[in-house]
């Protein structure tokens, strides 16, 4: 009722923390008229005030586009497909060559990452690349995910790549490099390069240290359990020994609560059961290295072919 009939002047909208996300999870709990309503009422709420709007995935137009593209996909409303569309190209008209950004993430800087920087934005741009397939979606996803890497360092202790924040290195899946090799692998699945492989392969060693302070998904070793889940067929990937060690070491972090297993939250001061820091997430990244069905992050399944309905609005070319 709260979603339906939102307080005037309170109203987040983006998906991992407002409007947008509670449509979708409306929607895969069975309310689809329901979910379909909040979401009009996230485009209302949105409509002429874009630049207010940051552009990542977490609380911004990346995930308001995103969104869009799974309503667009379950209910074939054409429109929902133009409005994501023109979500990309403000996005894409706000994005920046390369060089828009510095290289150091957070602080007085922009942040780097799957939720608040390029990789998540780059996510918009592939997920409406398999739906048209137009190589100007692949260039603007190269872009977002090339400011990531100008963020990013190799460690010379390990060789590992993290996202440098200037007083520290970050591995994590939220706001590290983690998460930026996510979206590299989705890009690298349609498209090579060579300055991308190689930093696939250096963030793959970010998943695989041996301690990592916290459990969870977003900042913990339940994110590396998922990224490196991801380069084996659904249910196969604890027979493989980096993931399989992972998976051995969450055990470090379990504590008992009324006979049930918990885990601790942002830096282990209580027990949390969401996704981002608690059990949710990291039956999530179990579900990804353990069942046989697919699991993923909201947007995140395997990529499939591009152009798979040319019929819809396509974004402009010759950007």
């Amino acid at each position: 009722r709260r979603a339906v009939h939102p307080a005037a002047g309170t109203t987040r909208l983006g998906f991992y923390d407002g409007l947008a996300g509670v449509a979708y999870v409306l929607d895969h709990l069975g309310y689809r008229a329901e979910a379909l309503t909040v979401l009009d009422i996230c485009e209302t709420e949105v409509d002429g005030k874009w630049e207010r709007l940051g552009l990542d995935l977490c609380s911004g137009l990346a995930g308001i586009g995103c969104n869009l593209t799974h309503f667009a996909e379950i209910t074939g409303d054409t429109s929902l497909w133009n409005n994501a569309f023109q979500v990309a190209d403000i996005v894409a008209d706000r994005l920046g060559e390369e060089n828009a950004v510095g290289d150091i993430s957070g602080g007085a800087h922009p942040r780097a990452g799957l939720m608040h920087g390029g990789a998540g934005i780059a996510l918009l741009f592939l997920r409406l690349y398999e739906q048209v397939g137009q190589s100007v979606l692949l260039d603007l996803a190269q872009t977002a995910l090339r400011q990531d890497l100008r963020r990013c360092v190799v460690r010379e202790d390990n060789g590992s790549m993290q996202v440098n924040e200037g007083w520290r290195t970050m591995p994590y899946l939220a706001e590290g490099s983690v998460g930026v090799g996510l979206i590299l692998d989705h890009y690298l699945a349609h498209r090579h390069d060579d300055q991308f492989a190689a930093a696939a392969e250096a963030i793959r060693r970010a998943a695989q240290a041996l301690f990592y302070i916290q459990p969870g998904l977003f900042r913990g070793r339940a994110g590396m359990i998922l990224h490196l889940s991801r380069n084996y067929p659904p249910g196969t990937a604890a027979r493989h020994g980096t993931v399989a060690a992972q998976l051995r070491r969450l055990a470090w972090h379990t504590i008992d609560y009324q006979g049930y297993l918990a885990f601790p939250g942002e830096q282990l001061l209580r027990l949390s059961l969401d996704l981002a820091t608690g059990n949710a997430g990291v039956l999530l990244a179990l579900g990804t290295a353990l069942h046989p069905e697919p699991v993923h992050l909201p947007f995140l399944a395997a990529p499939i072919g591009p152009g798979r309905s040319r019929a819809i609005t396509s974004h402009r070319e010759g950007r």
